[in-house]
């Protein structure tokens, strides 16, 4: 390693380590049911060598998938906490720390591949240190907070192929893998492969060279699905609910997506499903096609009124069920197209989303302000909230204008696609397969409304911005693109 290459590393070191060990020092360390389901299997791995969400202590290890994705995150958590999740400071002190590192390594490939001025890098440095996007999900013990990192890292190994012509196919098979068992929706990162393929090599080699990555993803997946399914897990798995003795309510929860589509459906029904609370469920007048319909579902969520706390029954559950598919027949174009549709444009336009800062309001207060933005969008109204809530409206509107400028660059950028050099282009055509089929994997699969499902696509388009308008970018793709093209 030269010289040139430890100053970067220092130089960049002290920019972003410090930043994170500001905000490990600031913001408080975040659980959420989600995460009791994480700590749990993770847990388990640590102490009885298993993947299961049973209690620890108990050492009864029934079979799961690994919480609420793969046992991906629950493994690397029981790491970097030496098995001790009593204490989340630990694991939440390396999270940080792998955001770090992902950082620097990103401006590194930035500064030796693409001959960035180290100014410019510096200040890539700090603007990823401090985005948005990226900001508080360390804090959190969620997927996310390994999500971030992986796909910064993913990106600056794009970078690294396009400019040096090779595409490895060890690198991409074990990123690829460990991004599956993190999250099941990071199979749509396997479609970088083609795209690279394709691009620096013949169609004959990008084609093996791609079945090639493929198989080796498909295996150890293929193994864990074998294993699940050997165990009699479910295939493919159901969804976690907040606590393992209540059951997922398909019914339930069918219903739910014949009308919710607005971010504020969730806590009002669906996450109170989840977590037993049935006698705190809201039902805004929107969820009923007419009388008969409200009629039933409220003497429904009356009866369960009776259950709190528990699995939802099975009568109840699939009378639910009955009434969803009804509804779906009545009106499919609703179900599978509007809504979905609704549910997307719902998370883009959430720019007063927090992106996970300790900014959340209690629920009836989140209410009641997105009801006052709505009817009161003039000058007196805005005022007044931001007389109420000064330091939360301040804190969203930094995070609202930062949005719409990725927004609006990214765009940009797209309009300008055909003028580009063709390894920019490739880069860019890699950031577009992850944003669309990112929203098709929501528009699919997605239960509730949550903006943090786009996570993947924003910190994807403020990577492409940021890589797009460094000075140097297009200099050096143009000479890389001077060599000739590997076969």
């Amino acid at each position: 390693m030269n010289r040139n290459v430890l100053y970067t590393i220092f130089i960049l070191s002290i920019i972003v380590i410090p930043i994170k060990i500001l905000l490990f020092n600031s913001l408080p360390f975040q659980s959420s049911p989600d995460s009791a389901n994480y700590i749990a299997v993770s847990q388990n791995i640590s102490q009885n060598a298993c993947v299961s969400l049973s209690l620890p202590d108990e050492k009864k290890c029934r079979p799961d998938w690994g919480g609420n994705q793969l046992f991906g995150y629950p493994l690397i958590l029981s790491i970097i906490s030496f098995g001790d999740l009593d204490n989340l400071s630990t694991a939440v002190f390396f999270q940080y720390l792998i955001l770090s590192l992902s950082i620097i390594y990103f401006c590194y490939i930035i500064k030796s591949k693409l001959e960035a001025s180290t100014a410019a890098v510096c200040l890539i440095a700090i603007l990823l240190s401090l985005s948005p996007f990226q900001l508080a999900w360390s804090r959190a013990i969620l997927t996310e907070s390994i999500v971030i990192p992986l796909i910064i890292v993913i990106f600056a190994s794009v970078i690294s192929d396009l400019v040096d012509k090779k595409l490895s196919i060890i690198k991409w098979s074990v990123l690829l893998t460990f991004a599956i068992f993190v999250r099941y929706e990071l199979l749509i990162l396997c479609l970088i492969v083609p795209i690279l393929s394709t691009r620096l090599y013949t169609l004959n080699v990008a084609t093996k060279k791609t079945l090639c990555v493929a198989l080796l993803v498909i295996v150890p997946i293929s193994l864990w699905i074998t294993r699940s399914i050997n165990q009699g897990l479910i295939f493919p798995p159901n969804p976690k609910t907040a606590h393992e003795h209540i059951e997922y309510p398909t019914g339930v929860t069918k219903w739910f997506k014949t009308w919710a589509y607005k971010t504020e459906d969730n806590p009002l029904f669906i996450w109170k499903i989840f977590g037993g609370h049935y006698n705190q469920l809201r039902v805004p007048a929107r969820a009923f096609n007419n009388e008969q319909e409200k009629e039933k579902i409220l003497f429904l969520l009356d009866k369960l009124k009776n259950h709190n706390g528990s699995s939802i029954p099975d009568d109840i559950n699939n009378e639910f069920m009955a009434i969803a598919v009804k509804k779906i027949e009545g009106n499919p174009f609703n179900y599978w197209l509007f809504l979905p549709a609704k549910r997307v444009s719902s998370m883009v336009s959430d720019l007063l989303y927090s992106n996970n800062l300790p900014i959340i309001l209690p629920e009836d207060d989140a209410i009641e302000l997105k009801r006052r933005i709505s009817n009161n969008l003039n000058v007196t109204g805005i005022v007044s909230i931001i007389y109420d809530y000064p330091s939360n409206t301040i804190t969203r509107a930094i995070i609202a204008l930062y949005k719409v400028v990725i927004y609006v660059l990214f765009i940009f950028i797209i309009l300008k696609l055909p003028s580009y050099q063709n390894d920019l282009k490739s880069l860019i055509y890699c950031c577009l397969s992850i944003v669309l089929s990112s929203v098709l994997f929501v528009i699919i699969f997605a239960i509730t409304t949550e903006t943090r499902y786009l996570l993947l696509s924003l910190v994807s388009m403020e990577l492409s911005v940021i890589i797009t308008l460094n000075s140097k970018l297009d200099l050096k793709f143009n000479r890389s693109n001077e060599k000739s093209i590997i076969t």
